[in-house]
């Protein structure tokens, strides 16, 4: 949905995040790079490598003085551009996700790794950022270094259980090879802000045929997440 007020985008809000952490007195110097890791807390997995954590609708995780990693923050478009608002008003210069996401191509398979090329906002927050219906990645890491071939554009939703047989035929007769909730609202956001975003996401799931495929555990999901993670600390 696009908003019917294009003079939206040029005015000002009437406040922002930069003006909540002022007003509560929030001083943190972030890195310039930020790995977004929606939904799940990884505070027993962080730990070993986390420096200092701080708490902000979420778990910030100082790695080192190029990257931090966010967590135990949400689930869906608006969790993580509430979340992104406040990392860019802190200093962070990149927002990457490392997600769990469904396949809608027959060429991907539960626990493939997918690089997220751009997404489809199939969700209600990007339209409050941008008046574009597709949302390319403009970041500069080279995440072909991760050795994951599979690259895709994503349908980001909002409604996880309205996954229907027509959206998904028209979302992969688009070239979509995933579907998740947050990647074109991330997006949308940086891309207005001028921050560089990225995506990586493991395949918890199939939509693929006519039915619904869980071949992976939550513990899997988990663990697959906490690679990525770990691969892009590295290439940072």
């Amino acid at each position: 949905m696009l908003l019917p007020l294009k003079k939206s985008f040029t005015e000002q809000p009437l406040t922002s995040a930069a003006d909540f952490l002022s007003g509560k007195k929030i001083k943190i110097t972030l890195p310039e790079t930020v790995i977004m890791l929606p939904f799940l807390n990884f505070s027993k997995e962080l730990s070993a490598i986390s420096k200092k954590t701080y708490k902000l609708t979420g778990d910030i995780e100082i790695i080192n003085d190029k990257v931090a990693v966010v967590h135990n923050f949400g689930l869906g478009a608006p969790a993580i551009v509430f979340m992104a608002e406040f990392l860019a008003a802190l200093g962070a210069k990149r927002l990457l996700i490392a997600g769990s996401c469904g396949a809608i191509s027959d060429k991907l398979s539960p626990g493939d790794r997918v690089i997220c090329s751009g997404a489809y906002c199939g969700e209600g927050t990007s339209a409050y950022y941008t008046q574009k219906d597709f949302i390319e990645t403009n970041t500069d890491l080279p995440l072909s270094s991760l050795g994951i071939k599979n690259i895709y554009p994503a349908w980001t939703t909002d409604a996880l259980f309205r996954e229907t047989p027509c959206l998904i035929e028209h979302f992969s007769a688009k070239g979509c090879g995933i579907v998740e909730m947050e990647a074109s609202a991330l997006f949308a956001f940086a891309e207005s802000k001028n921050l560089q975003s990225g995506a990586v996401f493991v395949i918890s799931d199939s939509l693929c045929g006519g039915e619904w495929k869980l071949p992976l555990t939550m513990q899997q999901v988990r663990q697959a997440i906490f690679d990525i993670t770990c691969s892009l600390i590295k290439l940072v």
